[in-house]
């Protein structure tokens, strides 16, 4: 049995005394952008219509910027200019056990080439269509209709401030 240690920074275990510290999973998410569009994606276990940022768990020994370039290339073959990375936000996700990172980062072009192993579908939206969902409330497929993800991710919040930023609350 292991209780709580160092102001629950730790578990120790009470008969041997050993330490663990809780695996934590670090992961990216992030908005790709150029001009008024954003680039979002889909999986197919999702309901119809709903489309998302972007994310990736980072692997061992790589930078969270690392990270997004690499996993933007490899599920959308869009290429990040890497001085136009910037942080947003970050979010706990319990499953599994994941911080992410949440970005803002523009594409060079909007060339496409989807890796449908990784992603259904993934395709340029304009912001009036992405800021027409927010406003029209739509959280949950309603008949395959455009949605993003709910107010409480940090998907919707890194949406949200694109689009502040441009102009369209």
């Amino acid at each position: 049995r292991t209780v709580s240690h160092r102001a629950g920074r730790n578990r120790r275990c009470e008969n041997c005394g050993a330490r663990f510290r809780p695996r934590l999973d670090p992961s990216i998410i992030v908005l790709v952008v150029k001009g008024n569009k954003c680039l979002l994606g889909r999986k197919a276990s999702w309901p119809k219509g709903r489309y998302s940022t972007l994310a990736g768990f980072v692997e061992f020994g790589e930078s969270f910027e690392e990270c997004l370039i690499r996993e933007v290339f490899e599920e959308s073959g869009v290429k990040v200019a890497r001085d136009s990375i910037r942080s947003v936000a970050s979010q706990p996700w319990l499953f599994p056990r994941s911080l992410m990172a949440g970005y803002i980062a523009e594409a060079e072009d909007e060339s496409l080439d989807v890796d449908n192993d990784e992603l259904e579908d993934a395709a340029w939206f304009d912001a009036e269509q992405v800021r027409s969902s927010l406003a029209n409330g739509i959280a949950r497929g309603e008949d395959g209709v455009f949605h993003v993800p709910s107010r409480v991710s940090l998907a919707r919040h890194i949406i949200e401030k694109w689009l502040a930023e441009i102009g369209m609350p």
